[in-house]
């Protein structure tokens, strides 16, 4: 069942998306990583150690991704539970454009806000709002100005297959929503400014689907109209049908392959070699996570302290800076004044000297 509080209840499995400890801690013994899409579009977060090392299993659609998530786990592909056969059936004048964008900084919402106003000359536009976005009050706004924009809108709680059913095509940027698209044989094209949000030297797979000219892509909202074409075409509809083929792992018994999965963990039908082998290595990551994390700690306390000690030595050295300027002005005032004494002391001796040589003169004429 889903839980949305911890309790004191030990379960065999506990089935999750990514992991969920920041918000509360579940007793289990089995730990298994489902998917929320059928292949990740954001190496970074998605594929972190944080969000992948946890798990004793890793449920996945695509024997592509299964690939490297062997680095983390043990993957277990299985088909897709979300999707049965699924036959576009749009029944507008125009054709049905399906907008499906992400969130945050990778989102082209902001973008492409006048150009979707600007399709709607040839394109009935529907969109579907990421999931996150119902969540988010910064990105509230932009929900807004789309809603002002777009035909049809839905939020998290429309399944995007339905939506699937009435679209001719489909435009996205950053969201994995583009590889739902590929599964259900719906034309898709790409507008982002960035599509290679990297993980090291690790390449996003729109970026590697660009690439391989299999998405049409554009940076330049001018060529929307152009890249919308290209996705309808014969030459780039037999491209993207040929990519599911080698990406995803389609299957008519989905939901036994995942019973299946789940019964083994249940009853303990598994590698326990590997269980044991996995939860030194999983202890081993978390001891030495907690050890960066108190050593960052502390040096972020150390690093505050010495800011505090900076800020007092630049307060004691203005302070000296103002002495000594105090005792500049001190100095030059008593120069000044000594300036003037000896002036004054000067001028009296000269008269007085001039009083005396007068006299003297006067006395030695005389005689």
């Amino acid at each position: 069942m889903p839980k949305r509080k911890p309790d004191n209840t030990s379960y065999k499995i506990l089935l999750e998306p990514y992991p969920t400890d920041k918000y509360f801690s579940i007793n289990h013994i089995y730990r298994i990583k489902f998917p929320y899409g059928l292949i990740t579009a954001k190496p970074d977060p998605c594929l972190q150690p944080d969000w992948n090392i946890y798990y004793d299993a890793i449920l996945c659609h695509s024997k592509y991704e299964a690939s490297y998530f062997k680095v983390f786990s043990n993957p277990i592909v299985i088909g897709s539970l979300k999707y049965k056969s699924i036959k576009s059936n749009s029944n507008n004048e125009k054709q049905t454009l399906l907008y499906l964008p992400t969130y945050g900084e990778l989102s082209s919402i902001d973008e492409l806000i006048n150009t979707l106003h600007e399709l709607k000359s040839k394109y009935y536009i529907i969109v579907k709002f990421h999931h996150g976005t119902s969540f988010l009050n910064n990105e509230k706004n932009r929900l807004d100005n789309l809603k002002n924009v777009v035909d049809e809108w839905y939020d998290l709680n429309t399944n995007l297959s339905d939506l699937f059913t009435k679209s001719d095509v489909v435009l996205s940027d950053n969201s994995s929503a583009t590889f739902e698209a590929l599964y259900n044989n719906i034309p898709v094209a790409i507008f982002s400014n960035n599509i290679n949000k990297k993980l090291g030297d690790f390449n996003t797979l729109q970026h590697d689907l660009v690439e391989s000219n299999i998405l049409p892509y554009t940076n330049q909202t001018k060529n929307i109209p152009e890249i919308l074409s290209l996705a309808c075409s014969d030459e780039y509809r037999k491209k993207q049908n040929n990519i599911k083929e080698q990406l995803f792992y389609i299957s008519d018994k989905a939901e036994s392959e995942f019973l299946e999965a789940i019964k083994n963990y249940l009853n303990d039908n598994i590698n326990l070699k590997y269980k044991q082998l996995h939860d030194v290595l999983v202890n081993d990551y978390i001891l030495k996570n907690n050890l960066i994390k108190d050593i960052n700690k502390k040096n972020e306390l150390l690093s505050n302290k010495i800011s505090k000690q900076e800020q007092e030595y630049m307060i004691l050295q203005n302070n000296n800076l103002d002495l000594q300027n105090l005792t500049n002005s001190l100095k030059s005032q008593i120069e000044a004044q000594n300036k003037i004494l000896s002036e004054y002391d000067n001028g009296k001796l000269y008269r007085l000297a001039k009083k005396i040589y007068t006299i003297y003169f006067k006395i030695f004429k005389n005689n």
